[in-house]
C-alpha cells in the first residue's frame, strides 16, 4: 500500500552525486521520487536519506533502493535494505501516527534533522 506523502529526500547515485527530490507517494516497499528529467538506470542501486521530524525529536532515515522504473518527472524505487527503526518510522508516517513527518503542499519541510537512523 502506497500513500501520497510529500517527503524531502536525497539521492546518492553513482555518477551523478548527491540528487535532491521529494516523494510522490510511500509504502513500506518503496517510494516514488520527483526528480525532473534526471536520468537513473534501471535495476541502480541508490542510497536514499529522508529527514522526519516527531514531537519529540528528529531523525535523518537511510535506506537502500533500487530503481525500478522512471518517468519524465522521476523514479519509482524499491527497498532493498531497509532498518528496522526506518520500517517502524515509515508505518508511524503512513499511519498517520507522525503528522509533522509529512510536508503537505504549502507547509515548510521538515527540517534539522537530529540523529540518523538506518543503513
Amino acid at each position: 500500500m502506497r500513500k501520497p506523502i510529500a517527503l524531502d529526500v536525497t539521492l546518492n547515485y553513482r555518477g551523478l552525486g548527491l540528487i535532491s527530490g521529494k516523494t510522490q507517494d510511500v509504502g513500506l516497499g518503496g517510494m516514488f521520487i520527483n526528480v525532473g528529467r534526471v536520468q537513473l538506470a534501471i535495476n541502480a542501486l541508490v542510497d536514499i536519506t529522508f529527514p522526519v521530524k516527531c514531537p519529540t525529536k528528529s531523525m535523518l532515515c537511510k535506506a537502500k533502493a533500487l530503481v525500478v522504473h522512471h518517468r519524465a518527472d522521476g523514479v519509482g524505487l524499491m527497498f532493498s535494505e531497509l532498518d528496522t527503526d526506518v520500517r517502524q518510522m515509515l508505518r508511524r508516517v503512513l499511519n498517520g501516527q507522525v503528522d509533522t513527518a509529512i510536508t503537505r503542499p504549502g507547509l515548510a519541510p521538515a527540517s534539522s534533522p537530529g540523529r540518523a537512523i538506518g543503513i
